[in-house]
Parts: C-alpha cells; sequence; structure tokens
C-alpha cells in the first residue's frame, strides 16, 4: 500500500488532523473546523518561479484596490480593550508595515486577521470577502509566516513542505517542482530529509518561509519574520515578499525593525495601546506630523509617539 502523503492513506490523515496540529504546523489559516480541510484549488501564481502565470483580481478589489482591510476593530480580554477601533487598508500591489512597540496590539491584529482571535466589533475583508460571509473564501487566499517557528518535530522539511503542499491542494507534480528550487533559494537542501529537533531557530524559520511560498498566496501576513534568519535568508526572504506585491499580491509586515520597514513597506501603521495613531504612506505621515523630508522612518515613529504623548 503507498503511504506517501499523496497517497489515499495520507489524504484520510489530513483530512483527520485536529486543528490544533494545523496550528502547530503554522496552517492555522486553513484550519476550518477539527475534521476537515478545504480544498483549495487556485490557477494564480505570483514568485518568480513561475512567472508565465497571471494573477486575477475580482471586481471588489478593481473597485477599491484593497486586498486586506480592518474596519474599526475591537478586541477585549477579560473586559480588557486589546484593539481599540482598528482600521487601515492594504492595497494590491504593496507592502505595508504594522509597526508598534511591544504590546502594542500588533500580534493581536494577526491574529485576527487570519481568524483565530474572535472580534468584539468591527470587520475584516480579504479579497472583499468576510470570514463569516465565506470562510474557505476568505482564508484560501492567506499565507502566513509566524514570529516564531511552529513545527511538527516527527516530520522532515520535505514531509513538512509536502504536508504543506497537500494542505493547500498543491498538485504533487508541481510540488516536485518547487521543492529543490525553495531548498536551493534558502540553503536547505542538505537538510532535505532531517527532522528540525536540533535545527536553530533560523533554520526553523527557513521551514516555515519556505512552506509559506509553498503555495499560491496573494495576502502574506508575516509577524517578525526576519527573526534568526542569516543574512543570505534575509535577502532571499525580501525577494520574495516583494515578488509577491508586483505580481499583484500584497504583504502585511509587522517588525520592530524600522530600518527593515523603511526599505521595504510602501505605507505604514502605526499601533499604540491597541490603537491607531496614523497610517499611509511616508509621505503622507511626514506631512501629518510636519516631519522634514528626507526624514527616517525612526525620526517618523518618535515624532508620532510624541504627538500622542502630548495630546494624551
Amino acid at each position: 500500500m503507498r503511504r506517501g502523503l499523496y497517497s489515499p492513506f495520507g489524504q484520510k490523515c489530513k483530512e483527520a488532523l485536529p486543528e490544533a496540529i494545523l496550528h502547530t504546523l503554522g496552517m492555522a489559516s486553513l484550519a476550518l473546523n477539527s475534521k476537515r480541510l478545504s480544498k483549495f484549488r487556485s490557477d494564480i501564481c505570483y514568485n518568480k518561479f513561475y512567472p508565465s502565470q497571471k494573477m486575477r483580481r475580482t471586481s471588489t478589489e478593481r473597485q477599491s484596490g484593497r486586498m486586506l482591510s480592518l474596519e474599526r476593530v475591537c478586541v477585549a480580554k477579560e473586559e480588557r480593550a486589546i484593539l481599540r477601533d482598528v482600521s487601515f487598508a492594504v492595497a494590491a500591489g504593496s507592502i505595508h508595515g504594522l509597526i508598534g512597540r511591544n504590546g502594542a496590539g500588533k500580534s493581536t491584529t494577526v491574529r485576527a486577521i487570519l481568524g483565530l482571535q474572535p472580534l468584539n466589533s468591527g470587520t475584516i475583508r480579504v479579497l472583499g470577502r468576510t470570514l463569516a460571509e465565506d470562510a474557505a473564501t476568505y482564508k484560501s487566499p492567506l499565507a502566513y509566516i509566524p514570529e516564531l517557528p511552529m513545527l511538527y518535530q516527527g516530520l522532515t522539511v520535505t514531509e513538512y513542505l509536502q504536508f504543506t503542499a497537500m494542505a493547500y491542494d498543491v498538485p504533487e507534480a508541481e510540488f516536485h517542482k518547487r521543492l529543490p528550487l525553495l531548498l536551493e533559494r534558502f540553503d536547505m537542501a542538505a537538510h532535505a530529509h532531517d527532522i528540525p529537533l536540533r535545527f536553530s531557530k533560523g533554520m526553523r524559520q527557513k521551514m516555515n518561509v519556505m512552506a509559506a511560498l509553498m503555495h499560491d498566496g496573494r495576502v502574506f501576513v508575516v509577524d517578525e519574520p526576519f527573526n534568526g534568519l542569516d543574512p543570505l535568508a534575509i535577502r532571499a526572504l525580501k525577494e520574495e515578499l516583494r515578488a509577491v506585491a508586483d505580481h499583484d499580491g500584497c504583504v502585511l509586515l509587522t517588525t520592530h525593525a524600522l530600518d527593515i520597514a523603511e526599505a521595504m513597506c510602501d505605507s505604514f501603521t502605526v499601533l499604540e495601546q491597541g490603537q491607531v495613531l496614523t497610517t499611509g504612506n511616508g509621505a503622507q505621515i511626514r506631512d501629518e506630523f510636519g516631519v522634514p523630508e528626507g526624514s527616517s522612518l525612526e525620526d517618523v515613529y518618535m515624532k508620532v509617539l510624541g504627538r500622542r504623548g502630548e495630546n494624551s
């Protein structure tokens, strides 16, 4: 009996996986219920490995230009407000930086977008759809790179990526085409058949990055993705995220590294104590707060926080 992950046996294992295991594998955006995964089949592809395929935009996207939007999102835990009227949007073709101090609400925002954090009020839309309207359509375009590597220790690198491909319904032939490209891109070919038990943090993070790039995600949500990565991997990931945006996708990037955000992002949202202090591109935010042209993002950020201090 064939027992590979793409075999009938593997499909049965996939359908029986509990939601908690899917979260551990870093594929929370696919866990629609505890007994099954929706089958997501897409004819879109963004990255340079498959440049001949073009992405399609929905009528809603064409009208608004927004691929991801949050409208007056509120989240409270144990009667304590975590997010308060958070509103911002990420346009097609852009990388949007979500910046703020520790405890500002960035991770809660990410969890809310992924459908892992219930909302007390407000609306989140992915490609014009809410989670309540159509869970499969909402979740299928999402690709997620978490801050901390979340891996199943019993799977080798290849098995983990194969499972990811299977969960996203990537055809087996396409998986075998993409696998060596990703392994080479992130310098993991020599570890293709190793389990991550003794991997460094950076090597484990590379597995998460490759898993996110394995399928045809259009809306990338990346939470401090550069932690632990070596300089070559950081450069490779930067190039891949820019390729996502350049091929009609979008990226939401949370980071404390303002120099990286300044170099990569087309627009920004500043969060502080669960509230949006400002959102827009660099020029708009500099004008709003009277920061001289040519000032660094760090200077702009300090000015934004200073204005809040004056008004509080």
